[in-house]
C-alpha cells in the first residue's frame, strides 16, 4: 500500500484494510492470514511470482523532507468489516 501523510507536529493514525494492499499483478489482499512482514520505506520492489510475466516495478519515491519518525507503532485487526 502507497500511503501519502501530511506533515504535521501532532500524532496521526492511519488505518489500511488487506484491500489497500495488492501484489504484482494488481490483485487486492483479502485478509491478514498471509502476512508475514510489515515493511516502512520510501520505496518498495514488487518481482512478478512464479509463471507470472513482466518486468519489477518500483512503488514510492524518495522521502521529501526529513525522514519521518515512527513511534508507537501498533498492529490492531478489526473484527469489524469496514468498506
Amino acid at each position: 500500500a502507497e500511503v501519502s501523510v501530511t506533515v504535521r507536529d501532532q500524532w496521526q493514525t492511519l488505518s489500511l484494510r488487506p484491500s489497500d494492499f495488492r501484489n504484482f499483478s494488481g490483485k487486492p489482499l483479502d485478509d491478514w492470514n498471509d502476512v508475514r512482514q510489515l515493511k516502512l520505506s520510501h520505496a518498495e520492489h514488487l518481482r512478478p511470482g512464479r509463471g507470472e510475466d513482466g518486468s519489477p516495478l518500483r512503488l514510492g519515491a524518495n522521502w521529501k523532507g526529513s525522514s519521518p519518525k515512527f513511534r508507537n507503532l501498533r498492529w490492531q485487526v478489526s473484527n469489524s468489516q469496514v468498506d
